[in-house]
Parts: structure tokens; sequence; C-alpha cells
């Protein structure tokens, strides 16, 4: 019994064996998901609530990070780590995808897949999760399209003409 408490206590050997298990139940949560959205026909709104899919293994990481760290460590909760594991379970889906032969659907090689992926490496990039970060990533798991601050502050900046440019265009004779 000691032997099981040591292990259970090593954080290092229970975020793999819990990100075994947020993939593992990300798989089973996705199938009654994509069951009763097949007969959705708004293709927006399927789409729209097939994107919860993608949200699972951040949502699940954090929720078993949080029950980890509460339940056996007694230490404070940590964001970032949650999205780890999250990552992790969808790094085990390429593993158990490529070695295994077992062909999954993957919901990472779409659009939406990819700005989620993305939306979350932004947020967890500098080692802390804001409120509006989460935000973020959960917004773009719904709408499956990247509208963070970051992207409209770059997409203003390339969308505003440089002021030499514009006083040379200004000043060129047209007549």
């Amino acid at each position: 019994m000691d032997r099981f408490l040591a292990i259970l206590r090593n954080h290092d050997i229970m975020i793999w064996v819990m990100a075994i298990i947020v993939f593992l139940l990300t798989q089973v949560l996705k199938l009654p998901i994509k069951h009763f959205t097949k007969k959705i026909k708004v293709e927006k709104t399927r789409k729209a609530i097939n994107s919860v899919i993608l949200v699972l293994p951040f949502v699940l990481g954090c929720l078993f990070e949080f029950l980890y760290c509460h339940f056996i460590k007694k230490e404070a909760f940590d964001v970032v780590a949650g999205f780890l594991m999250g990552g992790q379970s969808i790094a085990f889906y390429g593993i158990f995808e490529r070695f295994l032969g077992v062909k999954i659907e993957n919901p990472y090689d779409t659009d939406e897949g990819k700005a989620v992926l993305d939306s979350v490496s932004d947020a967890v990039s500098d080692g802390t999760v804001t409120t509006d970060e989460i935000k973020d990533v959960a917004k773009t798991a719904l709408t499956g399209e990247r509208k963070s601050a970051k992207d409209k502050k770059k997409k203003k900046e390339a969308d505003e003409t440089p002021e030499e440019l514009q006083k040379f265009l200004d000043g060129i004779d047209l007549k």
C-alpha cells in the first residue's frame, strides 16, 4: 500500500497516467457527441457542437490536474499543467494512431482543430494562463476561428498604411 501511495504522489508518473486516462475518456465522450450531431441538418450548428470535441482534452486535463492537486498532492492547482496534460493526451492520440495502425478520426487535422491548438499554445507560451486566454481558447473551439486580441492587433497593424507611404500617396497628382 505504501508503494502505491508513493507512486500516486509522484507527479512525473501520474501526469502520464492521467494523460492516458484523459485520452481514453475523450475518445469515449466524443462518440455520443458525434452520434447526436449527425442528426443536425444545419452544418454551422453541427460544426459548432462538434468543435466541443477539440476542447475536451484540455478541459479534462485541467479537471484531472485540479482533482489530483487538490485531493492527492494537497497543493495549489496549476492551469498550465492541466493544458499540458491535454496536449499530452493529444500526443497519445498520435502515437495510438501512428504506431498501432488504428485509425481514429483526428479532429486536430481540420482548420478548426489547428486553430484550437494554436490558441492553446499561445495561452501557455508565457507560463501563465489568464482568464481572457481561456475565453479565447473556448471561443476558438466553439467557432472554429481564431479571433484573439493578439490576432486582431496584428491584423490592424497589417491593415494600416505606414505614415510615410500615406504622405507619398497623398502627394501623387493623378491629373
